[in-house]
């Protein structure tokens, strides 16, 4: 019988010490994670308009990676316009293989809110964080990621998230207000969380 050389004892109690300091190391409870955002929310500067001679502006929710919506959401498509001769000489199925397709992340929900003509960046960062609360946010994120989209269900939580102004604006500032709220507004990026299921 050989008996194990003084360092390979040492060696091995040092393993047996770095494993159970591991262990114990392991076993304290993990910090909290972060919560993700849901939702990021963009103003979208092509749904600018005046109705009833006020200020509407759009708001695109985009789903996140965190979101039960995002995968019906992810779509390919063409990293540039087709030109107007592929379209005519292409079927769509070579089109796919000719152009080289992108993924991307379409808006979940397109919502419309009425502000007043001089609303901040920092007013409509307010006004979209309240209307989208956590509560809401979850309610949504549920709806918008079943199979069959519940159309009245979505309708009746945004019926009442609608905006705030009573401002009235002429058609001879109208082209000018428009402007001015999409300098202000169009980089706006605001990331909105669901409340936690636990």
């Amino acid at each position: 019988m050989t008996t194990a050389s003084p360092r390979f004892v040492l060696f091995l109690a040092i393993l047996a010490l770095v494993t159970v300091a591991g262990l114990i190391i392991d076993a304290r409870p993990a910090a909290a994670a972060e919560p993700q955002p849901t939702f990021t929310a963009r103003m979208n500067p092509t749904g600018t308009h005046i109705r009833d001679g006020r200020l509407v502006v759009r708001i695109d929710l985009y789903p996140t990676p965190a979101a039960k919506s995002y995968a019906s959401q992810r779509v390919m498509q063409p990293e540039r316009p087709y030109t107007e001769h592929e379209l005519a000489s292409y079927t769509l199925d070579e089109l796919t293989h000719l152009v080289p397709q992108v993924e991307v992340t379409n808006p979940a929900l397109c919502h419309f809110l009425t502000l007043p003509a001089n609303t901040s960046a920092g007013e409509l960062t307010d006004l979209v964080r309240a209307l989208f609360d956590p509560k809401t946010v979850a309610i949504l994120d549920d709806d918008l990621s079943k199979a069959t989209t519940d159309l009245g269900a979505i309708q009746a939580t945004m019926s009442t998230k609608a905006g705030y102004s009573t401002d009235r604006i002429s058609t001879k500032e109208a082209a000018t207000v428009k402007a001015l709220a999409n300098t202000r507004l169009a980089d706006l990026a605001i990331d909105l969380e669901a409340e936690n299921e636990a």
